[in-house]
């Protein structure tokens, strides 16, 4: 049987019978102080004693690693959850989360559950793109799209929608040029009128409606109609654009115009002209249908902040868009 015994320092020993093995409990003089063991309530024996409670694993004391984790560290696991206890390198993670290549595998990219933008995406927003196919993600801004698919990219700066049976004064498009965009190009889906009149155009000279009504605007138009008449018509020193000639607006399947201008320059801060130019065809008031190309320009040396498209009878119906022409 095993004995207790107390050594001449104060230790107590617990010896095998046959004196081969021993638990020994130091002394106080030994530790540098007293120590208190606190066992168990109930009945344990103590040779079966080898696993420690996880609530009684205390880390807040212990000593942090003061580095990143790296592959070679080990962390502790539960092998299956099975109560055997093992050592694992942190490097085994990487494998875990999808990762074991140096990368998270593209497959465990969830971006279903992303909050989505909200809003048009702009030159600044930012891509993950992987730079030249060799693994090495970089981020790119969403402005160099544009140079990869060639430039001259369409950025839509305004819109206007006027609903059928509907009566205003002018589409008006107020401080939309700025120095972003050197061109633009306008987009007119339809424009109708409730009555006789030709499709006209003024700058204007602020950010808000102040017209350019001086004598700066020269222009010139030609074009055919169905019959092979032609339809030409000219501007010097006029006071606004007439883009094209009186349209017809009692046809209302086929009334109005439709078509389509460049605007070059029009901010003007280093006084230099503006010039339009464009196609337009519609049905003019002799229910005859034409085609011509315009060009004009406005010769005014101040700023122009924006633009109105209006005729001599109000506008009913309106489906036009403004683009700034990115470089």
């Amino acid at each position: 049987m095993a004995e207790l015994r107390v050594t001449s320092t104060g230790t107590i020993k617990l010896f095998e019978s046959d004196d081969t093995s021993s638990v020994t409990i130091a002394s106080p003089a030994s530790l540098g102080g007293d120590r208190t063991i606190t066992l168990p309530d109930a009945n344990v024996d103590l040779t079966e004693v080898n696993t420690m409670p996880l609530a009684n694993l205390d880390i807040d004391g212990g000593t942090d690693i003061g580095a990143n984790i790296a592959d070679s560290d080990l962390l502790i696991i539960d092998d299956g959850a099975g109560g055997t206890n093992r050592k694992t390198a942190a490097s085994r993670i990487k494998t875990y989360v999808g990762a074991g290549a140096g990368a998270f595998d593209i497959g465990n990219l969830n971006i279903d559950g992303g909050t989505d933008i909200g809003a048009a995406i702009t030159d600044s927003d930012l891509f993950i793109i992987d730079d030249g196919a060799g693994g090495t993600n970089r981020k790119t801004a969403a402005s160099r799209l544009k140079t990869y698919i060639g430039g001259g990219t369409l950025v839509e700066v305004a819109q206007s929608s006027i609903s059928a049976g509907s009566s205003t004064a002018a589409v008006e498009f107020s401080n939309i040029f700025s120095s972003s965009y050197n061109s633009y190009f306008v987009r007119i889906g339809k424009i109708r009128f409730a009555g006789d009149t030709s499709l006209q155009m003024r700058f204007y000279s602020d950010t808000g409606t102040t017209e350019e009504s001086n004598s700066f605007y020269n222009y010139v138009r030609y074009g055919l109609n169905n019959s092979g008449a032609r339809e030409d018509n000219t501007g010097d020193g006029a006071d606004r654009f007439y883009l094209t000639a009186t349209l017809d607006y009692d046809q209302p399947a086929d009334g109005g115009a439709t078509g389509h201008f460049y605007i070059d320059n029009p901010l003007a801060n280093s006084s230099f002209s503006v010039t339009t130019h464009g196609q337009f065809v519609y049905r003019d008031n002799g229910n005859a249908w034409n085609g011509l190309n315009f060009g004009g320009k406005f010769s005014g040396s101040s700023a122009r902040y924006g633009f109105k498209l209006y005729g001599s009878s109000n506008v009913e119906y309106a489906d036009i868009t403004v683009y700034g022409v990115a470089p």
